[in-house]
């Protein structure tokens, strides 16, 4: 082959080159754009994984926001910009906080500087499925009007997701009677959420009261509730949950302060009806299962419940195993 028809030869493919991926641009700039939020504290453990599992996406019309909460150097920034360069195609970016805002004030910075029409939540040591994007957005194209959707999560500990640990999330008669149930508790944990940016921002927000921190999402779905937005929960198992031994929504009594926060908000729509009255009786239920777990660790209790394993056996001796009339 002549040095000409090898020059032709390297034109025309670099043609179909550039050819395919303009057309790949135009099939994305088709589709809405999902911006896709990342707070990040302490978890450049993890935050790879996180982004990998952004990068694995069947739908590819998204971006990312990844915003360093004033954290330690751990490597996260590392993995965001190694992250960046892989995928040059995508706009990746990280905001560096000049001050720690907590995860509320990190996911709002995240939220204002996002391009999308639609906004996803991706907590830095979660991690989403192959398939997250797509069904959620399949389920945004079928809704007649503006929704929130939230998928189905797994749990796990430790560092390896493929270890399944359960299920996380309402169960079917929570659902059906959703949004009454997000008195009683909330289970809806943000990476399985995406919602309209512009609906978002109507609300306000995630709220930044530090006294609100581990109870901000419970409290945002509230108040999107409240301004008239439909909840669409998806069938899809498309998150997978890292739970941590000893994390924060582990101490019980830290929680309690956080939850009476949460309950002295003055949501007067979701509490009208089922309301304060369902957030006391699952309170008394608490206290109810504590004493009960004290009642069977005390000693006392156990000697005593020895002795009548003892009678009861004597008994039984004695009617020869028979049933007395």
């Amino acid at each position: 082959m002549c040095i000409r028809d090898s020059f032709h030869s390297v034109l025309r493919s670099c043609s179909a080159r550039r050819i395919v991926r303009m057309a790949g641009r135009k099939l994305m700039s088709d589709e809405p754009l999902v911006s896709i939020i990342i707070p990040c504290y302490k978890m450049g453990a993890y935050i790879g994984e996180a982004l990998a599992s952004v990068g694995r996406q069947t739908y590819a019309h998204w971006e990312i926001i990844a915003v360093d909460d004033c954290g330690p150097e751990d490597g996260t920034r590392e993995a965001v910009e190694a992250f960046a360069a892989r995928h040059s195609d995508h706009r990746v970016k990280l905001l560096l906080l000049a001050e720690n805002k907590g995860v509320s004030g990190a996911r709002n910075a995240g939220a204002a500087a996002a391009k999308g029409e639609f906004l996803a939540f991706l907590d830095s040591d979660d991690v989403w499925r192959a398939n997250h994007l797509e069904c959620h957005l399949s389920e945004h194209r079928s809704a007649e009007t503006e929704i929130v959707s939230t998928s189905r999560a797994e749990f796990f500990f430790g560092d390896d997701p493929s270890i399944v640990s359960g299920e996380w999330g309402y169960s079917a008669w929570e659902k059906s009677i959703f949004p009454r149930s997000l008195a009683l508790r909330n289970v809806i944990v943000p990476s399985t959420v995406i919602l309209p940016a512009e609906q978002f921002q109507k609300v306000g927000g995630f709220d930044e009261d530090r006294a609100m921190t581990h109870t901000e999402d419970w409290d945002l779905w509230v108040r999107l509730v409240e301004h008239g937005m439909e909840f669409r929960f998806l069938e899809q198992f498309s998150v997978l949950y890292r739970r941590h031994e000893g994390g924060a929504t582990a101490d019980r009594v830290a929680m309690r302060r956080r939850v009476e926060a949460f309950a002295s908000k003055n949501h007067v729509k979701l509490f009208a009806d089922l309301g304060l009255s369902a957030w006391q009786l699952s309170t008394r239920v608490d206290a109810l299962e504590a004493r009960l777990n004290w009642l069977q660790r005390n000693p006392l209790i156990r000697l005593l419940s020895f002795f009548q394993g003892l009678i009861g056996r004597d008994k039984k001796d004695h009617t020869g195993g028979r049933r007395q009339n």
